[in-house]
């Protein structure tokens, strides 16, 4: 028997425990397979073609970051070849290429292109590119609300806080293209965004749905949490992560404020515990979302670090990391010591799916943002 692969380390390292999971599910996927998660028996649902597609070259590129020396390298190897095999579906009609291509081939770019890999990196570029277009091409369909839809197609146009994190790929085309267009789109979006569905509180609703062709509201509500007045667990991460991204890449002070006012009702809501409830207005018996706390906590870094470089908004940004690792260790605290090695449960896709495989068990991306959620809090110092 060939050993190819070794990890040891202490089965009370969390994020190790961790790298043991990316090891295991590696072993059990085959080229071109990409996990969902499993469900709490450790059961693999696969999703090679949706939104969480781009999450499984993600957790690989996040454990390489985190592992020197030849253990990265293995890391890297699989998630490049995990990469390569995603190329194709950028222009899938869908805001979530967003997802798709700035966890996989962005997420590649940035670890491999400064100074190698001239070859893959016009591909990565060109893959990056094409889902950035796709966005424009998105909006083009909803200009007169101004955002960027779901999907392309039929007379309404449903815009989710989600969105906040698919855009995050539009500043980085402005950058390599020198076209200013793609930025714009990102902070057009993002403010309206703000204005639409993010409550004076600092709560968000998950959802507007407009009239495509006049841009009027419809409605403003939720698909997966409570109600349409709660606040879901969920997008109050990608909210926290994606306005805290976006003010730090367009440089805007405006957006920074209303991250600082996100992350303040997450401060004010979380239970004592630090792993939010599926959706913040839920009972105090509900089941909690540790993908949602990892999200989270990956954000407040962020947040953390916009507020160190945009000067004259934040107070002191520490108390941000602080509460990014009290939410990162109660929820990686779930990691398992014990075969499966580091499976990381208690996560919720979608609590309004009574009796689904994927609440309670395992998402692919809650391991991409805990592995994130790891290196941006040694990054923090």
């Amino acid at each position: 028997m060939t050993v190819r692969a070794l990890i040891i380390s202490s089965t009370t390292d969390s994020w190790a425990l961790l790298l043991h999971r990316l090891a295991e599910l590696h072993a059990r996927l085959g080229a071109g397979q990409y996990p969902e998660g499993a469900d709490r028996f450790d059961r693999l649902h696969l999703d090679s073609t949706g939104w969480t597609s781009g999450f499984w070259p993600g957790a690989l590129w996040e454990a390489a970051s985190l592992v020197p020396g030849a253990g990265g390298r293995m890391f890297s190897d699989w998630a490049l070849s995990a990469t390569v095999h995603h190329f194709g579906l950028e222009h899938s009609d869908t805001h979530d290429v967003g997802f798709m291509y700035g966890e996989s081939s962005l997420a590649a770019w940035r670890a491999l292109c400064a100074s190698s890999h001239p070859a893959v990196c016009a591909r990565l570029r060109a893959s990056v590119l094409a889902a950035a277009d796709e966005l424009r091409a998105l909006a083009a369909t909803n200009r007169r609300a101004g955002t960027v839809p779901t999907r392309a197609v039929g007379p309404r146009a449903d815009t989710l806080i989600d969105s906040m994190m698919n855009i995050a790929i539009l500043p980085w085309a402005s950058t390599v293209t020198g076209n200013p267009a793609y930025a714009r789109l990102a902070l057009r979006h993002a403010e309206r965004v703000a204005s639409l569905l993010v409550r004076p509180d600092g709560s968000t609703a998950q959802a507007v749905d407009f009239v495509r062709r006049s841009g009027r509201v419809v409605r403003i509500g939720t698909h997966q949490g409570l109600s349409d007045s709660s606040t879901w667990s969920r997008g109050q991460g990608w909210a926290v992560y994606g306005f805290s991204v976006a003010a730090l890449e367009l440089r805007s002070r405006a957006l920074l404020r209303v991250a600082l006012r996100l992350a303040g009702f997450v401060a004010g809501h979380l239970p004592a515990r630090g792993i939010p409830l599926w959706d913040y207005d839920a009972s105090p018996r509900a089941p909690v979302d540790v993908s949602a706390g990892v999200i989270t906590a990956a954000g407040l870094f962020h947040l953390a670090s916009a507020c160190r470089k945009l000067s004259g908004v934040c107070g002191d940004p520490s108390a941000w990391v602080a509460l990014g690792r009290r939410m990162l260790s109660a929820a990686t605290a779930r990691a398992a010591a014990t075969p499966p090695l580091g499976f990381l449960g208690g996560q919720v896709l979608d609590e309004r799916f009574s009796g689904c495989w994927c609440n309670g068990g395992e998402l692919i991306f809650g391991l991409t943002y805990a592995l994130e959620g790891q290196r941006s809090s040694e990054l923090a110092g």
